[in-house]
């Protein structure tokens, strides 16, 4: 599917340049580069915004989305055989996930 057509006030057409010197190149593309961003998205924030808020993350904790997706696994063959036999306990179901949300959400307060 293809991206969404951007509306004409969501269209970026008009072209700013502006002249720096070799050193203040460098130092713009090693600030652009340290939040993450490019020159163009780094320059247009400071120049609308006058700040540019760096989002540092952290490196995923592959362990915990690797029993993340071992409980899912568990959780989907579990719903299987309870529809198989014709068992349904949507309460147990809605308890075990209840549990895991709020296992996740401490996770992601104490930084994963």
């Amino acid at each position: 599917m293809p991206r969404p057509k951007k509306s004409p006030e969501e269209k970026r057409d008009l072209r700013v340049a502006f002249r720096l010197s070799a050193p203040d190149a460098e130092a713009l593309g090693a600030r652009a580069k340290a939040a993450g961003l490019s020159v163009g998205a780094y320059a247009r924030m400071m120049a609308l915004k006058g700040k540019v808020q760096v989002v540092t993350r952290s490196e995923p904790d592959f362990a915990l989305l690797d029993q993340l997706r071992r409980i899912g696994v568990n959780l989907n063959q579990l719903a299987r055989e309870q529809h198989r036999r014709g068992h349904h306990d949507p309460d147990y179901l809605h308890h075990l996930c209840q549990q895991i949300e709020s296992l996740l959400a401490q996770a992601i307060e104490d930084g994963g």
